[in-house]
C-alpha cells in the first residue's frame, strides 16, 4: 500500500517528473493556487495523473505559464476515471471516447451509487446497498471504491466507500448527465439546495456568525461543499468541448436539453443571489456583500470555458459594487471571478478584502482590470511582486486599498508609480505593510503635486522620523490632501518638528493622525504652536502617545488636538 504524500513527498515527486528548475516552480506555484487540485495530489496515483494533464495540455502548447482555465478539474475527473476504466483491459491503448463508451454501464451503476448517497447523505454503502444495485465484483475492484473494515477489523461483509469523496460527486454529475431517464428538475436540484443553505445565513446584519446557530440541529461546522462541486462538475460535463465525448454516451437531443436547462439556471442563479442579498450605499455605489456561494457560482461558470455562457450569465449581475470580503476566496478562485466580470458589459467595483488570494491571484485578475473602478485587496498576502503587477494595470483606476498585506519599501516605489501614474486617484490606503523610510520617500514624491489624492493612509508601515519629513516636506505644495493617516510608525519629536514647519504652510490638509506614535509633549506643543498659524486644520489626533496629561501644557489648550 502507497502511503499519501506529504509535502515533502510531493516536492520530491514534482523533482522527478519534471526535471526543469523553472518547470518546477511554475508547477508548484499553480498547486499552491489551487486548492482542488493540491489536495488530490495527497493521492499518488491522482498526482501522477494531474502532472499529465499538465504535461499534455500545458507542454504540448508551450504556453508559458500555467492557468485554472487550461486544465479544469472537469478534465481531471476524466483522466481519472479513463484511467481506472484502462485498468481492466491490461494496458490497453484506446481513445478516451472509446474507453468511456466500452464502460458506459460501469458508469451508469457507480454513478447510481453516488447519486444514491449524496440523496440521502450517504458516503459509505454496506454489501447490501452495493447488492441492490447489482455493482459487478470487477466493477468494485476498478479502483474507484475501496474496503472500510468492520469496527472488529474483519473483512466479512465489509462496507464500501468513493476513494475520494469529490469523485462521488463528480459520479453523480456524471449520473444526471448520462442518464437519459434523470429530468432537468433532477438534474439542477442541487443549485438549490446550494443556494438555500446560503440564503439561511443572510440576516440584517448580513452573515450569522456560528454561534448564533446554537439552537438548529446538526453540526454547525458541516458543509455543503460536496454538493457544490456536483454543480461544478455539471457545467464541465455540459461544456461544449465535452459533447464529443458524451454524445457516445447519451443521446445529442438529452444533451441538448440539458445544456439549455443548466444555462438558463445559471444565469437565474446569480441574479436572484444578488438580488435577495442587503445593499448598501457606499462612495456613490450600490454595493452588495455577495457570499461564498456567489464564488462558486463563478467556479461553475468558469469550468464551462464558454465565453458565450460567461456572457449570458454576466446579465444576471444587478450590483455595480461587489464585496466578496471573508468568502474564503483562493488565488484560483480570482481567474474563475475574473473570467465572469471580463463578460459583464458594465463597468463595477470588486471587494476581495481578507481572502488569500496572493501574488498569485492579482495575476489571475488581470483580465478584467479593464472592468474594475473600485478593486479592494486588503489582507491578502500580496508581496512586491503583486504590486508590481497592479502598478502595471491599474494606471486608469481611481481607487486602490492594500490593507495590511506584505509590501515592502520596494513594492512601495510600484504604488507610488500608480500615484503619479493616476491624476485622477482620490483614495489610497495602505496600512499595515513594511513600506519603510525609503517607501515614504517614494509617495513624498508622488503625492508632492498630485492635483486629486483626498486620502491617504501610511499607517503601521514602519515609518520614523526620516521617513515623515519626507511627507511632511511634500505636503508643503500639496493642496489636495484632505485625511492623512500615519498612526502606528516610529515618529519621535523629530517628526512634529517637520509637520509644525508643514502646518505653517499648508491650509489644505484637515485631518492629521498621529496616532501611537513616540511623541511627547514636547513634539506635541510644536505641533500646537504650529495651529496658531493654521486656519485649515480640523483635527490632530495624538492618542495613545507618551503624552503626560492634566499639567495644564499648551496642547492640551487647544481643541483642535485630540489626546
Amino acid at each position: 500500500m502507497l502511503r499519501g504524500f506529504r509535502t515533502d513527498n510531493l516536492l520530491e515527486y514534482t523533482n522527478l517528473f519534471f526535471k526543469e528548475p523553472s518547470v518546477q516552480m511554475r508547477v508548484l506555484s499553480h498547486l499552491n493556487a489551487n486548492h482542488n487540485f493540491s489536495s488530490l495530489c495527497s493521492i499518488p496515483l491522482f498526482c501522477w495523473i494531474i502532472f499529465k494533464s499538465y504535461e499534455h495540455f500545458h507542454f504540448v502548447n508551450e504556453s508559458p505559464e500555467f492557468s485554472t482555465r487550461s486544465v479544469t478539474l472537469t478534465d481531471i475527473f476524466l483522466l481519472i476515471v479513463e484511467v481506472y476504466l484502462n485498468l481492466s483491459t491490461k494496458g490497453t491503448n484506446r481513445p478516451q471516447a472509446e474507453t468511456y463508451k466500452r464502460g458506459k454501464e460501469t458508469l451508469l451503476l457507480i454513478g447510481k451509487l453516488a447519486y444514491d448517497g449524496m440523496d440521502n447523505s450517504r458516503f459509505v454503502f454496506d454489501n447490501a446497498t452495493i447488492t441492490s444495485l447489482k455493482i459487478p465484483e470487477q466493477d468494485l475492484k476498478l479502483g474507484f471504491l475501496r474496503t472500510v473494515k468492520n469496527y472488529n477489523g474483519g473483512e466479512e461483509n465489509s462496507s464500501f466507500e468513493f476513494f475520494h469523496v469529490t469523485l462521488q460527486s463528480f459520479f453523480t454529475a456524471l449520473f444526471l448527465v448520462i442518464d437519459s431517464r434523470t429530468s432537468t428538475t433532477d438534474l439542477l436540484k442541487y443549485f438549490g439546495h446550494c443556494a438555500h443553505s446560503q440564503q439561511e445565513e443572510v440576516s440584517g446584519n448580513l452573515i450569522l456568525c456560528v454561534c448564533a446557530k446554537k439552537h438548529k440541529q446538526g453540526d454547525p461546522f458541516a458543509n455543503n461543499d460536496h454538493l457544490q462541486f456536483i454543480n461544478l462538475f455539471l457545467c464541465g460535463l455540459l461544456s461544449k468541448p465535452k459533447q464529443v465525448l458524451l454524445r457516445h454516451l447519451v443521446p445529442s437531443s438529452i444533451l441538448k436539453v440539458k445544456r439549455k436547462a443548466l444555462k438558463q439556471q445559471l444565469f437565474r442563479s446569480v441574479k436572484f443571489h444578488l438580488k435577495n442579498l442587503p445593499r448598501s450605499k457606499f462612495m456613490g455605489y450600490n454595493r452588495v456583500h455577495a457570499l461564498t456561494h456567489f464564488i462558486w457560482m463563478a467556479r461553475c461558470i468558469c469550468e464551462t470555458q464558454c465565453e458565450k455562457v460567461g456572457k449570458l450569465v454576466a446579465r444576471g449581475i444587478c450590483a455595480d459594487y461587489i464585496k466578496l470580503s471573508f468568502c474564503g476566496a483562493s488565488s484560483s478562485d480570482c481567474g474563475a471571478i475574473s473570467f465572469l466580470l471580463n463578460q459583464y458589459q458594465k463597468q463595477i467595483a470588486l471587494e476581495l478584502d481578507n481572502n488569500n488570494i496572493n501574488d498569485y491571484g492579482v495575476k489571475e485578475l488581470i483580465p478584467c482590470f479593464r472592468k474594475l473602478t473600485v478593486v479592494r485587496l486588503s489582507v491578502n498576502q500580496i508581496t512586491d511582486e503583486g504590486v508590481k503587477v497592479l502598478a502595471e494595470e491599474l494606471t486608469k483606476h481611481k481607487i486602490i486599498k492594500l490593507y495590511k498585506n506584505l509590501i515592502t519599501d520596494h513594492g512601495a516605489k510600484h504604488v507610488a508609480k500608480i500615484i503619479l501614474e493616476c491624476p485622477l486617484l482620490k483614495y489610497l490606503k495602505m496600512w499595515g505593510n513594511r513600506i519603510g523610510d525609503e517607501g515614504a520617500q517614494a509617495f513624498a514624491e508622488a503625492i508632492r503635486n498630485h492635483p486629486c489624492l483626498k486620502d491617504l493612509s501610511l499607517a503601521c508601515n514602519e515609518i520614523t522620523s526620516v521617513g515623515g519629513a519626507y511627507i511632511a516636506d511634500a505636503l508643503k505644495h500639496n493642496t489636495s490632501l484632505r485625511i492623512l493617516w500615519l498612526t502606528e510608525n516610529k515618529f519621535t519629536d523629530d517628526v512634529a518638528q517637520s509637520f509644525g514647519e508643514t502646518l505653517r504652510v499648508n491650509q489644505t490638509l484637515q485631518h492629521l493622525w498621529l496616532v501611537k506614535n513616540h511623541i511627547t509633549n514636547y513634539g506635541a506643543n510644536i505641533l500646537a504652536e504650529a495651529l496658531d498659524h493654521n486656519t485649515g486644520l480640523e483635527e490632530l489626533c495624538l492618542h495613545n502617545n507618551p503624552l503626560t496629561l492634566d499639567e495644564n501644557e499648551p496642547f492640551q489648550m487647544n481643541s483642535r488636538i485630540k489626546t
